[in-house]
């Protein structure tokens, strides 16, 4: 189920973001930046390949950085050069997703770009934490879900989801269940589903109702995860439904 998340990425990054300013005013990034000269100083060599990395479009018409080396010093030059504001737009999103990539535990040098007005700056610092197990990140994408961009929290979500502790999540992916955005919530009913989290029932249950059809569809595949006869007993009611892939699949899971 969770293979689809590369895929979900690609087309949210791909996505137009307004520019805006690069980062909050009231954002300091100093730390950022003292840390980005402190690798120009001690590995110039090395940031200067990170900074001249070209930068590649990709198939679903998102940017991001040619292959470098994946040296976690360099984590501060790519945020940096995303929080600097002196690169196009496209060369600051795949910075920002590169730079991200490399962070290990600390995420507090990605701060700036997480609070940037600048959706798209979040979305790909979000979208480099793909691969990052650690808590920091976890939280990070927890918090994410109620980032005011919807592609944003789709992006967390389905991230989110995608890690062995989404459970310990919970509650943020149950909020983002009744999130305006369906895919959003379609994201949010399928990952509680996927971790079969028995104490949030009542919350995929309730979008067993939900106005869209691809939400409603996923609702019941995950209630059969999390509770089977549950399933069974609510597909009895969307045999009738509107939507001809619902009524299919309430009507495989009552025949069964």
């Amino acid at each position: 189920m969770m293979r689809t998340i590369p895929l979900v990425l690609a087309f949210f990054l791909a996505c137009p973001a307004l520019a805006a300013d690069p980062v909050r005013p009231d954002v300091d990034a100093r730390a950022l930046h003292a840390a980005a000269e402190q690798v120009w100083a001690d590995a110039p060599e090395l940031a200067r390949q990170a900074a001249d990395l070209p930068v590649m479009t990709t198939r679903a018409g998102g940017s991001r950085l040619g292959a470098g080396t994946p040296d976690p010093r360099v984590a501060p030059v790519h945020l940096d050069l995303a929080v600097s504001g002196d690169l196009e737009h496209d060369a600051r999103l795949a910075h920002a997703r590169a730079g991200a990539s490399l962070l290990q535990d600390d995420l507090s040098l990605a701060q700036p770009l997480l609070t940037s007005d600048d959706p798209g700056l979040r979305g790909a610092v979000l979208a480099g934490l793909s691969r990052n197990t650690g808590r920091d990140a976890g939280f990070a994408l927890a918090e994410a879900t109620a980032d005011p961009d919807a592609n944003n929290r789709a992006i967390a979500v389905a991230l989110l989801g995608a890690r062995t502790d989404a459970a310990d999540h919970a509650g943020a992916l149950a909020r983002a269940a009744s999130d305006s955005s369906p895919e959003v919530r379609r994201l949010a009913v399928r990952a509680l589903g996927y971790h079969k989290v028995v104490a949030q029932q009542a919350v995929v249950q309730a979008r067993l109702s939900d106005r869209d059809a691809k939400v409603r569809f996923t609702a019941l595949r995950a209630l059969e995860r999390i509770d089977r006869n549950a399933a069974v007993n609510a597909a009895k009611g969307l045999q009738s439904d509107p939507d001809r892939n619902v009524r299919r699949a309430a009507s495989e899971l009552v025949g069964q």
